[in-house]
Order: structure tokens, then C-alpha cells, then sequence
């Protein structure tokens, strides 16, 4: 059980530090882009190996527990027939004593009845037998009389004897049912003291299947970020090679559309600076809660009626294009997979990452420029 629990530790471990190894993921080269699909697709081979033990594992306990079910079960249906033979018994014995209080009140009201007539006979003597020769009228009357009180002796003896019997006879019922009572009921008591042990053992499996299945939902999210990572990667890998294809100079010195809009570069500027500061959520679109970096020039623009598509990609073809040295306040940078501002003053504000959250650059150029468009 100690290495079963070691196990669990360090499968929790390692997959806890799985899934925030994948956090964030940023990558500006397609070497750096490689060089992180690599990493993903072996953490997620790490992952995979996991998921594949921890299951392996949580099938061991699930076995178990339907191993200790089965038991608490049968245990639960012994104990069951038990208390209905207890039942029984309890009506057995209830019975039993009644019938003994009967058999003994029997017993004492013919041993009662008894004494009175031999202690009638006592105290008449032989007048009684003298009057019953006396007053027969034959010889078979008179043996007649002498076999009624005979008789009637012979009567009184076996009828008390037989009351005795049965009250005896009641006893040792009474007892043994008794007997059976108590054996029936330790029986049950010790069933009632093994199933409180298996409901223990079945209470620790479930909290063991229940860690497994924790971290089973971890690493399968892990395994899903890593996809996710690789996936990026791939698609930024294309991007970039696609962008090694094309043969635009951003320095050409000859872009320079000019401004198509009433809106004032630095009222955008202005209005785009109050969100310094707030975090940085992948996905995001409203920079008071949270935004991306294309999420937040989309909302900023929004704000002056200039629409722009949603993600950076698509933020390339936007507007028109311009040189970098014609580059000015309020066009939008664009690198791979990333966008943002330019301010004047060699200076972009952008929503950079997770952990600068919404923040102002120095050099425009500190990753490699695919293109600069204008939309104001």
C-alpha cells in the first residue's frame, strides 16, 4: 500500500508539472517554433505514458473494489437471513415461556387438587372404606368402590407426572432455543464486524480511484495543451516558411498611403495606453477583463468605429500596407503570430504575453517584422 500511495505522489508530480509546463508558449523563429513542437511532443509522449500507467493502475483498484463489493454483498445477505432466523428463534422463545408459565400453573393447580383429596382421605381414615364396604349392595358394588379409590389414586399420580414432563420437556426446549438465540446472534455480530472492515476497505479504494481519477483529468488536459502546442507550432512553422517565400522588403522606403480617416492617430494612442497594466488572457477581448494582443487592438479600434479582423493573422492583410521607414503613430506591427501599436518615439503597445500582461516596447524591431499596415 506504502508503494501504491509513493506511486500515486510522484504520478501527481509529474503530471502537475506537466500541465503547467504548457502554461505558456511563445516562439518568434522557426527554429525556436521546432525547436518547442519537440519539447511538446515529448512531454506529451511522457503524458501519454502516464495516462497508459495510471489507468493500468486505476483498473487494479476498480477490480478490487468489485472484489470487496461481492464479499460485502453475500456478508449483507447472511447477515440478513441471520436476523430473520433471529426473528424466529425470538417467537420461539416467546412461545416457550409462555407455554412453561402455563405447564407450571398446571402443574401446581393438580398438585393442589391432589393434596386436598389425600388429605381428605387422611383425615376420614377408614371410615370412608368401611361406609363404601358397608353401603354396597353386592359383592361386585363393593369391589367396584375399592377400585374407584384406587383408580382414582392411579389418576391423581400419573396426571401429575405427566404435568411434571411436560413442564420439564418446556424447560429444555426453552433452553435450547435460548442457546440458538445467543450462537444466532453472536454469528451475526461478528458478519455485522466483518462487513464494517470491507465497507473500510472499500471506503479506501474509492478514495484511491478517486486520486486516480484526479490525475487522469490532469494529464488528459495536459495531453490536450500539448496537441494544442504542437498544432500551434506546426501552423506557425508553415506560417513562417511561407513568409521566407516572400520576397517584400518592409524597408523599401517606397509604402506610404497615408491617412484614410478623420481619427487621430494619438487619440487612439491615448485611449490604448489607459489599458497598461491589465493582464493578458489568451482568447481575450476586452482589455479591462483581459485580452490577446489581437483582441486588444480589435477593441481598441473598435472603440473608433475602424473595424479590424480578429486574429493577428488576418490583422496582416488590414488597411494598407506601409514601409517601416515610413512607419507612423497608430499603425499596426505585425510579426509572426503576434501584433501591436506603434506609439512614435520607437516605441509599440501591445498585450505581449501572460506575464507582462498589456505593456509598452522599446524597438519595434526586437522581433522580426512580417509587416506594418495602416487602417487609420
Amino acid at each position: 500500500m506504502k508503494k501504491r500511495l509513493l506511486s500515486l505522489l510522484i504520478a501527481a508530480a509529474l503530471v502537475f508539472s506537466c500541465f503547467h509546463t504548457v502554461a505558456y508558449v511563445e516562439a518568434t523563429t522557426k527554429q525556436e517554433a521546432e525547436r518547442k513542437k519537440k519539447e511538446a511532443e515529448a512531454k506529451l509522449k511522457e503524458v501519454e505514458d502516464q495516462i497508459k500507467k495510471l489507468k493500468s493502475e486505476q483498473a487494479g483498484i476498480l477490480g478490487q473494489m468489485d472484489d470487496v463489493q461481492a464479499e460485502i454483498v453475500q456478508l449483507v445477505a447472511a447477515i440478513d437471513a441471520i436476523s430473520d432466523e433471529i426473528i424466529y428463534a425470538e417467537k420461539d422463545l416467546e412461545r416457550l415461556e409462555t407455554e412453561l408459565e402455563i405447564a407450571i400453573e398446571t402443574e401446581q393447580r393438580q398438585y393442589e387438587a391432589m393434596k386436598l383429596r389425600i388429605k381428605y382421605m387422611y383425615e376420614r381414615g377408614d371410615t370412608a372404606f368401611v361406609e363404601a364396604i358397608l353401603g354396597a349392595s353386592s359383592m361386585a358394588d363393593l369391589l367396584n368402590q375399592v377400585e374407584y379409590f384406587e383408580e382414582m389414586y392411579t389418576y391423581d399420580r400419573k396426571l401429575l407426572v405427566s404435568y411434571q414432563e411436560t413442564k420439564i420437556r418446556t424447560e429444555e426446549l426453552k433452553n435450547d432455543v435460548e442457546i440458538e438465540l445467543a450462537e444466532l446472534n453472536e454469528m451475526k455480530e461478528a458478519q455485522e464486524g466483518q462487513r464494517v472492515a470491507l465497507q473500510k476497505v472499500m471506503d479506501k479504494l474509492e478514495s484511491e480511484n478517486s486520486d486516480y481519477a484526479k490525475q487522469l483529468r490532469t494529464a488528459l488536459a495536459a495531453a490536450e495543451q500539448y496537441k494544442t502546442t504542437i498544432s500551434q507550432m506546426n501552423a506557425l512553422i508553415a506560417q513562417i516558411e511561407a513568409e521566407e517565400d516572400d520576397d517584400d522588403d518592409d524597408d523599401d522606403g517606397g509604402d506610404d498611403p497615408g491617412y484614410r480617416t478623420n481619427v487621430s492617430p494619438s487619440d487612439v494612442i491615448d485611449y490604448a495606453k489607459q489599458f497598461v497594466g491589465n493582464p493578458y488572457v489568451w482568447g481575450g477581448t476586452d482589455p479591462h477583463t483581459g485580452a490577446d494582443c489581437s483582441g486588444f487592438l480589435q477593441y481598441v479600434f473598435a472603440h473608433f468605429g475602424i473595424r479590424i479582423p480578429r486574429t493577428s493573422y488576418e490583422q496582416r492583410t488590414a488597411g494598407k500596407r506601409v514601409s517601416y521607414s515610413n512607419m507612423k503613430p497608430g499603425d499596426i506591427v505585425c510579426y509572426s503570430g503576434h501584433v501591436a501599436m506603434y506609439i512614435g518615439n520607437n516605441q509599440i503597445l501591445h498585450a505581449r504575453n501572460e506575464r507582462a500582461g498589456i505593456g509598452i516596447t522599446s524597438n519595434p524591431r526586437y522581433r522580426t517584422i512580417v509587416t506594418i499596415r495602416r487602417v487609420l
